[in-house]
């Protein structure tokens, strides 16, 4: 399920709170109304899998009926009473499904190695910066060459992932199986949108690092948070081997030096925007038959993201961005507030999860202007055969 993203990336860019409630606010409308018309009275539940929604399991069974029973309470004492001495911490298998549909349906999120715990612990990953070569001797010689890697830590728990759903009251009386999708339908538009974000833009010590950071730079620090600039965009113009060589020569190459094989793991990201008018054509071209054609010098994947600015891309190499996301938390519990907007009957619940992600090689992506691209032209040469006189 695609979100209609625009307004809401205007608001987390403005950093306005008023219009980042009103756009979840509205997100969260939409989808409940899509919900509702689709609900019928029958809810039997081969009926219900029959129409898309998913066979819930024992546990998330009570844990919705729970929910449901203490959204019908009229106070927040009542609400309290009704979950009182009862698990209602949301289920692992919901998050678990969530992860499965970001990684299933996010073109960028899908060339990510996205590393699911179910505890705030440290993640490491190999970091092999440097050639590891084997030395020849006599049979009976000592062996004296040591190959030793270098790990990277990532802390998976390190940062909060956080996000408040809107729950129309209306959503209650559909039953535990409809409020499980219009649940899971804002948990996968809210992280999708915060882990793209973030993967991608981030720039600070207080969040994952994305792809654009120069780590290479020194940072500023402002009440013990480091922003890092960005890297300079590399231009290009031209969609064919020359104009391409620079970005392949960098990325094929470790941050030491040595190389490494990238062929048929490249992609780019860029604004969905730039891909109509600047990427498609630049990739694009007529054959004899009067198809338009696809073609590219390099087998790179391009991937779509509004969180991209226009003019520019990154180049990457697939699953060298790590990401580390974690559901299981003693912060779980579910937290509600009636204040925003109740006389439209909209109860408010925030939910927390953690995450760390940064790239598993400072040179694994390339941070691109392409405003200046090309539209692909076929090169034609004229061949001139030279005749001997007398011949």
């Amino acid at each position: 399920m695609k979100l209609e993203k625009t307004n809401l990336q205007e608001a987390m860019e403005s950093k306005d709170i008023t219009k980042l409630e009103s756009a979840i606010a509205d997100i969260a409308q939409e989808k409940a109304e899509a919900i509702l018309e689709a609900a019928v009275k029958d809810s039997d539940a081969r009926i219900l899998k029959a129409r898309g929604a998913r066979e819930l399991t024992s546990k998330e069974t009570k844990f919705y009926e729970t929910v449901i029973e203490a959204l019908k309470s009229k106070t927040r004492e009542g609400f309290k009473s009704a979950i009182t001495g009862i698990d209602v911490v949301m289920p692992e298998t919901i998050i678990d499904t969530v992860f499965d549909d970001l990684t299933t349906n996010h073109e960028l999120i899908s060339h990510l190695d996205v590393i699911r715990t179910k505890a705030k612990i440290k993640v490491h990953f190999a970091n092999m910066g440097t050639v590891k070569k084997a030395t020849w001797g006599d049979v009976d010689g000592t062996i004296t060459t040591e190959i030793s890697g270098g790990f990277t830590e990532l802390d998976a728990g390190a940062y909060k992932l956080s996000c408040w759903m809107p729950v129309p009251n209306s959503m209650i009386d559909l039953g535990p199986s409809y409020l499980d999708r219009f649940t899971r339908t804002l948990l996968y538009e809210a992280l999708a949108n915060g882990v793209e974000d973030g993967t991608v833009n981030g720039l600070t010590s207080a969040a994952p690092y994305g792809m654009i950071v120069d780590l290479s730079k020194n940072g500023t620090t402002s009440d013990g948070v480091t922003t890092y600039p960005a890297k300079t965009a590399m231009k290009i113009t031209d969609w064919t081997p020359k104009g391409l060589s620079a970005a392949i020569k960098a990325l094929q190459k470790t941050k030491n030096g040595n190389y490494r094989n990238v062929t048929g793991r490249l992609f780019m990201v860029v604004n969905p925007d730039d891909y109509v008018s600047i990427v498609k054509p630049a990739i694009c071209v007529q054959n004899g038959m009067g198809e338009w054609v696809d073609r590219s010098p390099y087998a790179i994947s391009i991937v779509k993201s509004p969180f991209v600015p226009e003019g520019k891309a990154v180049l990457g190499i697939d699953k060298q961005y790590a990401l580390a996301l974690c559901s299981n938390s003693i912060d779980g519990n579910l937290e509600y507030d009636d204040s925003y907007k109740f006389l439209e009957e909209v109860r408010t619940f925030k939910i927390k999860l953690y995450g760390n992600g940064r790239p598993k090689d400072d040179n694994s992506f390339i941070y691109l202007d392409i405003s200046g691209l090309k539209e692909a032209q076929l090169l034609v040469t004229n061949v001139t055969n030279n005749v001997q006189a007398g011949a």
